[in-house]
């Protein structure tokens, strides 16, 4: 559960005001207190529910689909950002897929990718 709630900060930080700052064309819609990590938290929703809709999309192709996600796995956090500025615009404003939401994927996730490993030798519980 704490690290849970760390990574919705950790999104909300980086919505609010990393990936604005990198790129031009994302708009964050508010500031970091409550939006911000209302929008760490709808991401982390949206993540879910994306990563469903790629479930029922491997299922119903019979495979193919999760040969495409193996494939194009990187792709997988710019759609999710496209998503959920699509599905929650009050929050989030994207101009274009590429490169804005397509290097702004690549950001969350190297930064989701760092903060959900363990270190060597540490142990979870």
């Amino acid at each position: 559960m704490i690290k849970f709630l760390a990574r919705v900060l950790v999104n909300g930080f980086l919505l609010s005001f990393v990936l604005p700052s990198m790129f031009s064309s994302i708009a964050f819609h508010g500031s970091f207190w409550p939006e911000g990590v209302i929008a760490g938290f709808v991401f982390a929703v949206t993540v879910v529910l994306v990563e469903l809709l790629l479930l029922g999309f491997g299922l119903l192709t019979l495979g193919f689909g999760f040969l495409l996600r193996w494939l194009l796995w990187f792709l997988v956090p710019a759609l999710q950002l496209w998503a959920m500025a699509e599905w929650f615009p009050q929050y989030l404003s994207i101009e274009s897929f590429f490169p804005s939401a397509f290097l702004a994927g690549l950001v969350l996730l190297l930064v989701n990718a760092f903060t959900n490993s363990t270190p060597t030798g540490a142990t979870r519980s």
